[in-house]
């Protein structure tokens, strides 16, 4: 009865061009959510470097390459970005580019996983950054794109309801990383894992190359060095949305926590490899779970609100981690990471949207994005060294501090969906 009552709301909202749209973007998400299941930076990935190098720093350098690839030449991007009137060609294809290296991460562990285990950690650090280049280049035009073409009223419901069904398929993907890594040899069981995710996220891109797209408002191509002042303006005459911004610098600890979840169970907690990859399955449920419920939450209630009760369950999740000795009891706080892992992720760029207008729609996401990848990328490789130096418990101890800021702030924002003024 719900779900009738849902695709009623859908089908009023929505015109036959804006119902393939919703589809389109539906399936992309959809279909990153299942392929990233395969080779996840959250739980596939470290431990895979755990398999090579003993050294924790290895997990803190490619999850900081990861993430200043991500993050910082959105800025840049965003400046060339915002003349075009169209983006799809452009998204379209360099989403190729950006699903190429996860091809060639799965040939070269084929190739030189069995005698060249440095080789192979270079290697996937530099591809995996180029990858994650990529995205970062990729992400205005993308989010420019769903601003544009998938209702505000419906986008939470959208990303809600393609994360239950993404997460469902990737309970099923995991588990089929899980008897990749479980029951073939190193590392042609890692490869297989980069192989399929590959294949999963090149076939859900296709339809986005056939969505209709209107024009932006602006079509006028504006100088880096313009671009650049511009966005000091905003960044500093938009207290609110530098509030916000400040308050994801502070958030940063989460990725902290979530890249070295794996290691943590490997190393202080002596998990076995199996047991471990079991934590991939763990976190496709709780995204699966919390998708649907932050998408209903974010339409209704709204994004700040949200936010504030994801750093509170993150903060309990982690001061459970620090307590716990046995790996069966780890699942518990993986279970409430992940459910707080799908509202940092893609709710919070949905946030960033609602303090923009649709002409400057580039600027305030790269914006957001460019202040946020130094700080990140930095405290990701402190904390790989500094956990080698003195342990996880403090660095997490750390990381508690940080997000108890990120919520004082988060509390200072005023949501722009309901601001007077």
């Amino acid at each position: 009865m719900q779900l009738k009552k849902f695709v009623k709301s859908l089908e009023s909202s929505l015109s036959n061009r804006g119902r393939f749209n919703y589809l389109a973007c539906f399936f992309n998400f959809f279909g990153f959510l299942v392929g990233y299941s395969f080779f996840s930076p959250l739980t596939v990935i470290p431990l895979f470097v755990k398999h090579l190098s003993e050294n924790t720093f290895w997990v803190g350098l490619i999850s900081a390459i990861s993430s200043i690839g991500f993050f910082l030449p959105q800025l840049i991007a965003a400046s060339w970005i915002q003349g075009m009137p169209f983006k799809r060609q452009y998204f379209f294809f360099v989403g190729i580019i950006e699903r190429l290296p996860i091809l060639l991460m799965a040939l070269s562990i084929f190739l030189f996983g069995q005698n060249n285990p440095l080789i192979l950690l270079v290697v996937t650090t530099i591809i995996f950054g180029v990858h994650t280049l990529a995205m970062g280049c990729n992400s205005p035009a993308y989010f420019d794109i769903v601003s544009k073409i998938v209702p505000t009223t419906v986008r939470g419901r959208m990303y809600g309801l393609a994360g239950a069904l993404g997460g469902l398929f990737s309970i099923l993907g995991a588990e089929l990383a899980r008897l990749y890594i479980k029951s073939f040899v190193f590392p042609f069981n890692f490869s297989l894992c980069f192989a399929t995710g590959f294949s999963v996220l090149l076939l859900t891109l296709i339809p986005m190359f056939f969505i209709y797209e209107p024009p932006s408002p602006s079509n006028q191509t504006t100088g880096l060095r313009q671009y650049l002042e511009e966005t000091w303006i905003v960044f500093r005459t938009d207290h609110n949305f530098r509030t916000f911004i400040c308050s994801q610098v502070c958030i940063s600890a989460f990725s902290v926590i979530v890249s070295f979840f794996t290691a943590y169970g490997r190393d202080e907690i002596g998990g076995s490899t199996s047991s471990l990859a079991r934590l991939n399955t763990v976190f496709a449920m709780g995204a699966t779970v919390g998708n649907p419920f932050w998408g209903y939450v974010a339409d209704k209630r709204g994004i700040r609100y949200m936010l504030l009760i994801c750093v509170g369950l993150t903060i309990v999740a982690t001061l459970l981690v620090m307590q716990i000795t046995s790996i069966s009891f780890l699942y518990i706080p993986c279970m409430l990471i992940s459910f707080a892992t799908c509202c940092f992720d893609i709710q919070s760029f949905n946030f960033t949207l609602e303090f923009a207008n649709t002409d400057k729609m580039p600027t305030y996401t790269a914006l957001r994005a460019s202040v946020i990848a130094p700080f990140r990328s930095m405290l990701l490789l402190i904390s790989g060294l500094f956990i080698d130096w003195i342990g996880y418990r403090i660095v997490f101890a750390f990381c508690l501090i940080l997000l108890f800021i990120a919520g004082l702030l988060l509390w200072q924002v005023k949501d722009p969906r309901y601001a007077t003024g």
